[in-house]
C-alpha cells in the first residue's frame, strides 16, 4: 500500500514538473513572437522612414531640374536662391514645404542641403508620423547630386558674347600696377537683361590684338582673369572665344568683390561670395567649398594663349582660393593650329609647371616654353569630374539661340545612414 502511495506521488510530482516546463516554454516562445512580432512592426515602419527620406531628397533633386506647377515653382526658386546661389545651405521640414504639403500619404521629413565643390548634398531623415514631429522610429538617407553632362558639343553662341576689354581694370595693389579681366558681372550684355541665363560669353576683336600684355607707368602690368557675381545669381562656366589671329595673356586667376566693401580691385572681403552668414566670419572651409565657375577658353585659326602663372590663387589672410577649373580647346579645322604657350617665371631658380583642367594636344599645339602644361588630378589621380554640364571639348554654337541648357540634375550616389532606435 504505501509502494503505491509513493509511486502516486512521484507521478504527481513529475506532472507538476513537466507542467511548469510546458509553461515556461510557452511563455518564453510567445515572449519570442510578440518580440518578433515588434520587431518586424519596427522593421517596417524603419523601412517606411527609409523610403519616406528617400523619396524627399529625390523629389527634391528633380525639383532642382525644374517646376510643373506653382508648388513647385516655389521651392525651386527657393533652392536656386538659397542652395545653389546665396548662403548655399537649406533647411526645412516638408510638411511645411510646398513640394509635400499637398501630400497627405507622405510622413514627416527634415531635410538639409548643402553644395560643395559644385555637387549638392541633400540629407532627409524621415520619421513615421505625418506631421512636423517624426516619431520614434526614424531613418535618414544622404542623396549627392550634380550636373548631368550634355549630350550636345555645343557650346553658347556667340551671339551671347560681349566684347572682351582690351584694357582691362587696372588696380595698385603690393606696390604695383596689376590689370584685371573681370568676368561673370551681371551687367554685362545679354546676361543682364536675361534672369535665366546662368553662364557668361566673352570674345576678342578678331583683328590681331593681343589682350592682357601691357605697360603702365613704365611698368610691366600683369594680366589676372578675376571671377565676379553678384547676389542673386552665380554663373556655372564662363566662356571666352579668342578670334583669329588674337592673343590672350593671362597671369593667373582670382576672386573679385564687387559688391562688398571695395569695388576697385580684388577685395580683402571675401564675406560677398557667401551670403546669409549671420555676419560671421568666412571660414577655410567654406572656401574649401567654393567652386568657381568653370572656365571654357576656346582658340580659333592662328590665335594665341600665353599663361604666366597657375591657375590657382590665394585670397586674403592665407585663405586658400580653390583652383578654378580651366579647359582649353580649339578649332580643330584650323589651317593655323592655335598655340598655348606657357611663361611662368622662375622660382626657386624652376619654372612652375601651369595646371589646367584639360586640354587637348591634337587640336592644340603646346609650346612649354618656361614650365609644363598639366591636367590637374586629385590625390587620387583622377582628373576633375564636370559640373557645369558643358563638356570639356566643344565648340560655339552655329545658333544664335542655341548652346545654352537648362540644368538636369542627376545622381551621384546615396547613403544610408543607421540612426540609434528609442
Amino acid at each position: 500500500m504505501k509502494r503505491k502511495n509513493s509511486q502516486k506521488g512521484s507521478a504527481l510530482i513529475w506532472v507538476l514538473v513537466i507542467s511548469v516546463i510546458f509553461l515556461i516554454l510557452g511563455l518564453s516562445l510567445g515572449w519570442v513572437a510578440l518580440s518578433m512580432n515588434n520587431r518586424s512592426l519596427k522593421n517596417d515602419e524603419l523601412q517606411e522612414s527609409y523610403f519616406t527620406a528617400r523619396s524627399a531628397v529625390d523629389a527634391i533633386l528633380k525639383n532642382l531640374s525644374g517646376y510643373t506647377d506653382d508648388d513647385s515653382k516655389t521651392t525651386y526658386n527657393y533652392l536656386h536662391a538659397n542652395l545653389i546661389n546665396g548662403g548655399k545651405s537649406v533647411s526645412f521640414n516638408t510638411a511645411s514645404n510646398d513640394i509635400f504639403s499637398n501630400s497627405t500619404e507622405m510622413n514627416a521629413c527634415n531635410v538639409t542641403g548643402s553644395i560643395c565643390k559644385g555637387m549638392v548634398k541633400l540629407t532627409a531623415t524621415a520619421g513615421t508620423e505625418s506631421g512636423t514631429q517624426l516619431g520614434d522610429t526614424r531613418d535618414q538617407v544622404t542623396l549627392w547630386g550634380k550636373r548631368a553632362l550634355h549630350t550636345s558639343n555645343a557650346w553658347p553662341s556667340e551671339s551671347w558674347a560681349v566684347d572682351l576689354a582690351k584694357y582691362p581694370t587696372q588696380a595698385f595693389q603690393n606696390n604695383k600696377w596689376n590689370n584685371q579681366f573681370v568676368v561673370g558681372e551681371s551687367t554685362d550684355g545679354a546676361y543682364a537683361t536675361n534672369s535665366n541665363l546662368d553662364v557668361a560669353v566673352y570674345k576678342t576683336a578678331g583683328n590681331g590684338t593681343t589682350y592682357g600684355a601691357q605697360n603702365f607707368n613704365k611698368q610691366s602690368v600683369s594680366t589676372k582673369l578675376c571671377v565676379t557675381k553678384d547676389q542673386l545669381r552665380e554663373v556655372k562656366a564662363i566662356f571666352i572665344y579668342v578670334e583669329e589671329r588674337d592673343t590672350l595673356v593671362l597671369s593667373g586667376m582670382d576672386y573679385h568683390d564687387k559688391t562688398g566693401s571695395s569695388n576697385s580691385g580684388t577685395s580683402n572681403n571675401s564675406q560677398a561670395w557667401f551670403w546669409d552668414t549671420g555676419g560671421n566670419p568666412v571660414t577655410n572651409e567654406q572656401w574649401k567649398c567654393y567652386y568657381g565657375p568653370e572656365i571654357y577658353i576656346y582658340l580659333k585659326s592662328g590665335s594665341k594663349l600665353q599663361l604666366k602663372s597657375n591657375s590657382d590663387s590665394t585670397g586674403s589672410a592665407g585663405t586658400v582660393v580653390s583652383p578654378y577649373p580651366v579647359y582649353i580647346y580649339g578649332d580643330k579645322s584650323a589651317t593655323i593650329k592655335p598655340v598655348v604657350e606657357t611663361v611662368t617665371p622662375k622660382v626657386n631658380n624652376v619654372y612652375p609647371d601651369i595646371l589646367v583642367y584639360g586640354y587637348d594636344s591634337n587640336v592644340l599645339n603646346i609650346k612649354n616654353t618656361q614650365g609644363t602644361l598639366k591636367v590637374y588630378k586629385d590625390d587620387n589621380g583622377k582628373e576633375h569630374t564636370i559640373l557645369s554640364g558643358y563638356p570639356a571639348r566643344g565648340v560655339p554654337s552655329d545658333s544664335d539661340d542655341y548652346g545654352l541648357f537648362n540644368d538636369t540634375w542627376e545622381v551621384y550616389q546615396y547613403e544610408r545612414n543607421a540612426l540609434p532606435q528609442s
